[in-house]
């Protein structure tokens, strides 16, 4: 689910019925193709020209290689790395770089033996660097990190960098310079288990800092100790990144380790460095007694805002935690059994009806063992599915199995009857055992999840009332969801099987049956009885589930809305030939039925009346 809380951009939204799915992939947003576009007459180098195979010493070919203006391409494969590819000091650095890994996240793996003393030096002088798609696996001793510099009017970029092994020692996973004047920019990465800061981008707002900035984008940053994502640098920003705190990492660090694991951490501001930093719409997961987000800068300085994020804490500090600076916040989020007061800005959330903070990233974070990977998906029309709540609903969850991928939408197909966002981008997991496929998530407060389903659902189920489920713009419950996704079966009639031309449409001794639109409403007498569920009476939406032992079809005549209706009244009810599902708001749904009624479900406080005289 996210976000949770209506949009302000100026995109149409298309309605249920009209709705149509867009291309777009996570790999494109991320892009594949030219990576800087300072370096058109870069000289590209291909590793695996060079002679690179599986095996090498990856290190060492890039060392033998790297050099300004140029682009050094890294085929997909597992390599050791026992060699410093970067040989330049913070001070020299290089101008337009590109080092980059072929393929999706995760395709490129440089691994090196626990313990080994892992320093890289990345630094941008006279030109940009962009390092991509790179996988550092193994346990790092000593000092242990990537340091990062830029100077004044460049860039560093690492773009999908994973080190989830973390160290032993007393290592950061990347460290920025106090020297640091550029930009420093973090896409889409994964630091994990380091003992001394998982992202250490706050030394260049120190009080003998440059003040460049650092901006994080997405990503994944987890049981780091001192903090998960730490920042000071003016006109910096972290936006859409997932913090998880889960674990002490006892067993890595051992039990004389010091351990205080903040999630974000603003520890740098001056009269002059670190203003206008922004935090928006990340996600940090908290299961430890650490503080989640904590604004505390040394020196008291310094200036930003925090906005748009979710909290879930179950530790005793603040869910958002001010102590200096001139910082603001709005529509923040907090939920758990912790300590759940945000102490920055206005019209915050604190309680179980709030946004709850999710422990998965939204873009497809690791290698192929570590994290989930981006599905092919087939050539084919899929299904759209969609779980939604309603109006000021607490947390309902959902799971659904699939025997096809499953892709998690993150653009609105449309609105809610609430008028809110129906969109996954966050609070649900997409998981593979296996050929099978399997999503789980939650949401709440009038909002929803929403995925395009490439096969067979086998498996659906909701824990609540409060929310419904959607097939394709139709209102369905979880074994119907099941049932419409299975694929048809071949009629004997149509595959050469015996047919009886005798009972074909030529015999014309019975009465015609009517046509489609006639049959709603009939005054046959086959559909003389009549079942109302009525809302009009109850400020409620009330969900139902009728179910007779013939025939059912809806009546028009017996279905009213009172003063305009609430948005629920508008959506189509399900009739199926003996089944109705349905809400109701202000108004009264209507049906004919023959048979008897075998079973009637009605979730909320709408009356129901039943005539057998029609």
């Amino acid at each position: 689910m996210r976000d949770d809380r209506p949009t302000t951009d100026d995109r149409t939204r298309l309605n249920r019925r009209s709705y149509l799915r867009t291309a777009g992939t996570v790999g494109a947003a991320l892009g594949t193709g030219s990576l800087l576009s300072g370096i058109a007459t870069a000289t590209e180098i291909h590793l695996g020209e060079e002679g690179l195979q599986d095996g090498d010493d990856a290190g060492e070919y890039l060392a033998n290689h790297i050099g300004d203006n140029r682009e050094i391409v890294i085929p997909a494969g597992t390599y050791q790395y026992s060699t410093r590819a970067f040989t330049r000091g913070h001070s020299s650095g290089y101008a337009d770089l590109v080092v980059r890994g072929e393929g999706e996240f995760g395709d490129v793996v440089f691994e090196h033996p626990d313990g080994y003393s892992f320093s890289e030096v990345i630094a941008a002088n006279g030109g940009d660097v962009l390092v991509d798609n790179i996988v550092w696996r193994g346990v790092a001793g000593g000092n242990g990190n990537v340091t990062i510099r830029a100077h004044g009017g460049d860039e560093v970029t690492l773009r999908r960098i994973a080190r989830p092994d973390g160290s032993n020692d007393h290592g950061e996973g990347v460290y920025v310079r106090p020297e640091h004047a550029g930009v420093a920019n973090f896409e889409h990465c994964w630091l994990e288990n380091f003992t001394d800061n998982g992202l250490y981008g706050s030394a260049p707002a120190g009080s003998h800092g440059n003040d460049g900035a650092v901006n994080v984008t997405g990503g994944l940053y987890k049981n780091n100790n001192i903090a998960n994502i730490r920042i000071g640098g003016s006109n910096s920003t972290i936006e859409g990144a997932t913090v998880v705190l889960t674990d002490e990492q006892r067993g890595l660090w051992g039990s004389s380790r010091a351990v205080n694991m903040r999630g974000i951490w603003v520890r740098e501001g001056t009269g002059s460095n670190g203003h206008d930093i922004t935090i928006r719409d990340c996600d940090v997961y908290n299961e430890l007694p650490y503080a989640p987000i904590e604004i505390h800068p040394r020196s008291g300085g310094g200036s930003g805002v925090v906005e748009d994020t979710r909290v879930y804490n179950e530790g005793g500090a603040a869910s958002i935690r001010h102590r200096g600076g001139d910082w603001s916040g709005q529509d923040n989020h907090a939920t758990g059994s912790g300590n759940l007061r945000i102490e920055t800005g206005t019209n915050n959330c604190e309680g179980p009806r709030c946004d709850i903070a999710s422990d998965t990233p939204r873009v497809p974070i690791g290698d192929r063992e570590g994290g989930p990977a981006t599905a092919e998906l087939p050539d084919m029309d899929p299904h759209l599915v969609t779980f939604i709540t309603a109006e000021d609903s607490p947390v309902s969850e959902y799971r659904f199995v699939a025997d096809g991928p499953i892709d998690a939408l993150s653009d609105t197909p449309y609105d809610s009857p609430s008028g809110n966002a129906v969109r996954a981008t966050s609070n649900y997991e997409i998981t593979r055992e296996d050929d099978e496929h399997v999503a789980e998530g939650s949401s709440a407060n009038g909002y929803g999840d929403a995925f395009e389903v490439y096969g067979a659902i086998s498996e659906a189920s909701v824990d609540s009332e409060d929310m419904v489920i959607e097939l394709d713009g139709d209102r369905v419950d979880a074994d119907e969801l099941v049932e419409r996704t299975q694929p048809e079966e071949a009629d004997d009639d149509e595959t050469g099987g015996n047919y009886d031309e005798t009972d074909g449409s030529d015999d014309t001794d019975g009465d015609p049956s009517p046509a489609d639109d006639e049959q709603s409403d009939s005054d046959d007498d086959s559909l003389s009885n009549v079942i109302v569920v009525d809302g009009s009476a109850s400020d409620d939406v009330s969900q139902y589930v009728l179910t007779v032992s013939g025939e059912l079809e809806r009546s028009e005549a017996h279905t009213s809305i009172v003063n305009e209706g609430l948005a629920w009244d508008a959506l189509p009810s399900n009739v199926s030939e003996d089944r109705a599902i349905g809400v109701v708001g202000e108004g009264a749904d209507g049906y004919r039925y023959t048979g008897n009624v075998i079973s009637v479900e009605v979730r909320g406080n709408a009356a129901l009346r039943i005539d057998r005289e029609g």
